[in-house]
């Protein structure tokens, strides 16, 4: 079930709420990759992390370790951004559904890794009047994140299930936006793989299906007033001038 403002759908990212004033959600994209649609195969899984090549997109037109998946902007998918008059926050979820071609029962294993993040834009007051003192103008530039995780479910030997943000299997951690002044870049970057005895070990990764273990991403797009960081970086400059 959805709230809507007219038109506009209303998420997370409420009036009163910690992320973002009068938010609302602008987009949302979908992107998915087979593990066998990177260079996987040529790599021996160990405990040193390895970071994947991802197949060419749109906007990333070779194979790299990080790929623009989808760009928000006025002439790509007729999203207007406007950094002069909003803030934008951009949350990311990744989730890797393991499947295997083999049996893994009474072997540690993966079962399902998750990762979830948030990306934001900061426009604060800092420039001062030589004379007074006193603010005078916004910088509308600047990224920044407040936070994110990965966790991972894994099956035991015994057959239970247990947790850890340890990070292993396959995983990502890195920066999943990027802001230009009128559009802005959705990215997959740096998955990585790396063997854990406790959680992951290689023969978990020789069992895989390629063909059937995916990377499923979604980045939802916010629009707002100020986000978190426009706050904290307006207000220290608040404080300190006259």
């Amino acid at each position: 079930m959805a709230l809507y403002l007219g038109t506009n759908k209303v998420d997370i990212m409420g009036p009163n709420d910690g992320f973002m004033t009068n938010g609302r959600l602008i987009a949302e994209k979908n992107y998915e990759v087979k593990l066998s649609d990177t260079n996987f195969s040529s790599l021996t899984p160990s405990t040193t992390a390895q970071t994947l090549t991802l197949p060419a997109t749109t906007y990333t037109t070779s194979a790299s370790t990080t790929i623009t998946c989808h760009r928000i902007g006025e002439a790509y998918d007729g999203t207007i951004i406007n950094r002069t008059q909003h803030g934008y926050l951009v949350f990311f979820e990744c989730q890797i559904e393991y499947v295997y071609s083999s049996t893994v029962s009474g072997t540690i294993h993966g079962i399902r890794g998750g990762y979830a993040r948030d990306f934001q834009n900061y426009n604060y007051q800092s420039s001062v009047d030589s004379t007074t003192g006193e603010l005078t103008s916004i910088v509308y530039s600047g990224t920044t994140y407040t936070g994110s995780i990965n966790a991972l479910l894994y099956q035991k030997a015994d057959n239970t299930y247990a947790s850890t943000t340890t990070q292993c299997g396959i995983y990502t951690a890195a920066t999943p936006a990027s802001m230009a002044s009128n559009y802005i870049d959705l990215k997959l970057a740096s998955v990585s793989i790396k063997t854990n005895d406790s959680y992951f070990p290689a023969a978990a990764f020789t069992a895989l299906n390629t063909t059937n273990t995916k990377i499923k991403c979604t980045w939802y797009v916010y629009e707002g007033d100020h986000t978190i960081a426009d706050q904290f970086y307006t207000r220290a400059y608040q404080l300190a001038a006259n």
